[in-house]
């Protein structure tokens, strides 16, 4: 993820500034953002609050994802575990650890059925009638 991320430099992506091994315990020193993720948010009394401003967080979504599809990049596994919302409502996209790069020819063949990818408790639609 760490490697993914430094390619992004957005203001909806979570930065990764540095990543360290302290007695052989991986680190990823990333951005200070202090926030929740959607899905927290959402299964809490937040939700109604999150909910009313839906269009401006799914809008940073939006901004952040174009970013990395600008750069030909595929997000891999957005859900609302990757998106974190602080108490201004500011969005960073994160979870890049299953991010792919591909060239625009080869965007189709992500979508056949010879590649599947997701979380165990979601795999789209697409992917299973294939």
């Amino acid at each position: 993820e760490f490697d993914h991320g430094q390619e992004f430099d957005h203001s909806n992506i979570l930065q990764g500034h540095q990543f360290k091994t302290i007695d052989g315990i991986p680190f990823i020193v990333r951005e200070n953002f202090p926030a929740k993720t959607l899905r927290q948010m959402m299964l809490n009394s937040q939700r109604e609050v999150v909910l009313a401003q839906l269009h401006s967080v799914m809008s940073q979504i939006a901004a952040g994802l174009q970013h990395l599809h600008d750069r030909k990049w595929i997000h891999g596994h957005i859900s609302l575990s990757c998106g974190l919302l602080n108490g201004r409502f500011e969005v960073k996209v994160t979870g890049l650890y299953s991010a792919r790069r591909f060239p625009q020819s080869k965007i189709a063949s992500w979508f056949s059925s010879s590649h599947t990818s997701g979380s165990l408790n979601y795999v789209s639609p697409e992917q299973i009638q294939n």
